[in-house]
């Protein structure tokens, strides 16, 4: 787990007397990663794909290529040209 280091810069926020560090780009990467690896968000067979695709009205292979070749993709390369513009 990776210890909390305080920001080398004023990167903070005063609110109700309390200073909040705001997040970095590389902050908010991890973050997502981690909601992807904890939630098994890059695993396919995690989801129910059936009924992902019956509530949408497609079929099950097209929704789970859709997330995995499309929409993860997607965020994951967002959050790099966050972090590398």
């Amino acid at each position: 787990m990776k210890k909390y280091k305080k920001p080398a810069v004023n990167n903070t926020k005063k609110s109700n007397n309390t200073e909040k560090p705001r997040w970095t780009l590389e902050e908010k990467a991890e973050l997502f990663e981690a909601v992807v690896r904890h939630k098994s968000l890059d695993i396919m067979a995690t989801f129910d794909w059936a009924n992902i695709g019956a509530d949408i009205g497609r079929l099950d292979k097209a929704c789970k290529d859709q997330w995995r070749r499309g929409i993860l993709k997607m965020f994951r390369d967002s959050i790099h040209k966050l972090e590398n513009p």
